[in-house]
């Protein structure tokens, strides 16, 4: 090709994709069991859907699994050892088979495909921004733009919609504690924390609330 550099024993072939969003590499598991990277590919600034590369970290090879049709971003990621899958914050630049537009995605590397039990919201334009894996296994979801809060049981693929954490907020991050804490930092205008309880399906606020506006 024209645009080779050869730089030693390395080889630039150019840029495979453009203006990617989350691809920086998770260590995770192979279908053996064997440690490998990977890296994950969202297309957001495009219509071509996300993919996902698994690498090989002893010989660099590189294998591609791609998802459902119509996935385009994938922002939030996680490798799980607990269930030895990766899951993803999917989410799409419109509706699909009217569905809605935002999911969590499961890269089963035994079956070698990436799949999902449905979406977050019926008929809603969302995208997660945030993902965490609880004690227990539970994989919650924060989402954009109501601040709503997802969970999902990958035993069965049921997904539940825990609803917003706030009335006026658009963002929100979660944290799992050791102690099955569900923490939930809510961005963007008044900063703040809500702990969301399991048990009860309650959240309340804790800790100091910051104001953008006034710069505290």
């Amino acid at each position: 090709m024209s645009d080779e550099i050869k730089i030693g024993a390395m080889r630039e072939w150019g840029v495979p994709v453009r203006a990617v969003v989350g691809g920086a590499p998770l260590a995770g598991r192979d279908a053996s069991g064997n440690p490998c990277l990977y890296v994950v590919m969202g297309q957001e600034s495009s219509r071509a859907d996300m993919f996902t590369l698994q690498i090989d970290i002893e010989t660099g090879a590189c294998r591609r699994f791609n998802p459902p049709p119509g996935v385009s971003g994938a922002r939030p990621v996680l490798w799980s050892e607990r269930w030895q899958k990766l899951f993803i914050g999917g989410s799409g630049r419109e509706h699909h088979a009217g569905h809605g537009s935002g999911w969590i995605l499961a890269f089963d590397p035994d079956q070698e495909r990436i799949t999902t039990p449905g979406s977050l919201r019926h008929a809603a334009n969302m995208f997660p921004v945030s993902v965490a894996e609880s004690p227990d296994g539970t994989i919650y979801a924060g989402c954009h733009p109501d601040a709503s809060l997802f969970a999902l049981d990958p035993a069965s693929g049921t997904i539940r919609d825990l609803g917003r954490m706030d009335p006026v907020e658009h963002y929100a991050y979660v944290q799992c504690g050791d102690d099955g804490t569900v923490a939930v930092l809510l961005k963007m205008t008044r900063p703040h924390v809500v702990v969301y309880n399991p048990s009860t399906g309650e959240h309340r606020a804790v800790g100091p609330e910051a104001h953008t506006d006034k710069q505290s």
